[in-house]
């Protein structure tokens, strides 16, 4: 066997071991979109972030928390798709989903009751802003007992001022 061919079966072996060391690595955290940036005044991609859905996911529902004191699990994770200019939000119109760090946890009869009218009464009638909720657990997450206390204590607020 000649140098070169050593040299090349030699780089192949750590090429191997080096794809199988990457295959172990555990992926960064990464928010994914569907469509490439686009010109400004133009739909703008989708923030999508799968970690963060399965961490509110883990979480109890707000509006029985706010009404009952109760803690509800089995919870869907919904989007909060109203504009709200106070916080630099707009509608991602019709058929298309909100950035997934606008979603809150509640249950399915009281998701259907957040889209059923005027979303912004919906909130208001809890006594909370859902945007700074919603910021507030993406700013804890994928801490879930964080993302508890985050949440535990704006419902608890909202059930004072109420």
């Amino acid at each position: 066997m000649t140098d070169p061919q050593q040299r090349l079966r030699t780089l192949e072996s750590e090429v191997r071991s080096l794809r199988k060391q990457i295959a172990k690595t555990k992926p960064p955290r990464i928010i994914q979109s569907r469509t490439s940036p686009s010109a400004p005044g133009q739909r703008q991609p989708r923030e999508r972030d799968k970690g963060h859905m399965g961490a509110i996911a883990k979480l109890f529902c707000v509006a029985t928390k706010i009404r009952t004191g109760a803690e509800a699990y089995g919870v869907q994770v919904c989007h909060v798709r109203f504009s709200l200019a106070e916080a630099g939000v707009r509608n991602p119109g019709m058929q298309n989903k909100s950035n997934d760090w606008r979603v809150l946890p509640l249950l399915p009869a009281e998701h259907a009751r957040q889209h059923a009218g005027k979303e912004e009464a919906y909130w208001a009638a809890l006594n909370i802003d859902p945007y700074a909720l919603c910021k507030d657990l993406r700013a804890a997450s994928p801490d879930v007992e964080a993302m508890l206390a985050v949440l535990r204590l704006a419902c608890e607020q909202a059930r004072r001022a109420a």
